[in-house]
């Protein structure tokens, strides 16, 4: 399924390290996202799962609770490679997120000395090199974002977007009806803006199907999200038993 033009990876909603293990061993990788936003992962129990992700030469990403520049700081701190902003709606609320994650003058972002600056050894290398490759994912996930998709990957330093596809439909009146006209519309709307702009293109597949994975990458899109932790369980168990 990887290919060098596609940047595939999976979520982690429970604060397991055996699990965040397997995932990141598994060799089908090249980031997994740990999830703040619909999980219970405290922010020590993150930095620890992302130790693990890391050492095993994949990207770590966090999803947010919300676009908060105080979070962002902390988990950025903790030496994660990107992050993943939910709700994003507007210029204004990229530009809140995007000055978040960089030291004046480029933003706002406050100095500290922890993990991602090698606790006070590495600062430089971090403020000249590394604070730049961090990637910033934004969520379009309402249909507000999609009216304004223009001006929003009109900023810059955006790396890429993830649909949400559940959220999204329910903008529209339709919930889970990914087939439906509407939505579908909404999608190739936003990805003709993401090509027009050269952001990369995400879609999170939640049922680990691979049929699906790969018409979601015929369709064009370079950043696929499959499943997550505890579908995979499930879907394991599924085989085993049914």
């Amino acid at each position: 399924m990887k290919t060098k033009q596609t940047y595939l990876g999976s979520w982690l909603t429970r604060p397991d390290l055996g699990i965040t293990e397997i995932m990141a061993k598994s060799g089908y990788f090249d980031w997994l996202t740990i999830d703040l936003e619909h999980s219970v992962i405290s922010l020590s129990q993150m930095e620890d799962m992302v130790r693990i992700i890391q050492a095993n030469n994949i990207d770590a990403l966090v999803r947010l609770t919300e676009n908060d520049p105080i979070l962002i700081k902390r988990v950025l701190d903790a030496g994660v490679n990107g992050i993943i902003v939910p709700m994003v709606n507007s210029a204004t609320d990229v530009k809140k997120a995007v000055n978040a994650c960089f030291y004046p003058p480029k933003g706002v972002r406050g100095v500290g000395l922890a993990r991602a600056q090698n606790y006070g050894l590495g600062f430089k290398e971090y403020k000249e090199r590394k604070q730049n490759k961090i990637k910033i994912i934004i969520q379009i996930e309402h249909v507000k974002a999609v009216d304004n998709i223009e001006e929003i990957f009109a900023e810059k330093n955006i790396y890429g977007y993830f649909v949400g596809p559940y959220d999204l439909s329910a903008s529209l009146g339709k919930a889970g009806e990914f087939e439906d006209k509407k939505v579908l519309e909404s999608l190739e709307r936003v990805k003709a803006a993401g090509i027009k702009y050269g952001i990369m293109s995400g879609y999170h597949v939640i049922e680990p199907d691979k049929d699906l994975i790969k018409r979601k990458k015929s369709e064009g899109y370079t950043i696929i999200g499959i499943s997550l932790d505890m579908l995979f369980l499930h879907r394991g168990l599924g085989k085993a038993f049914d």
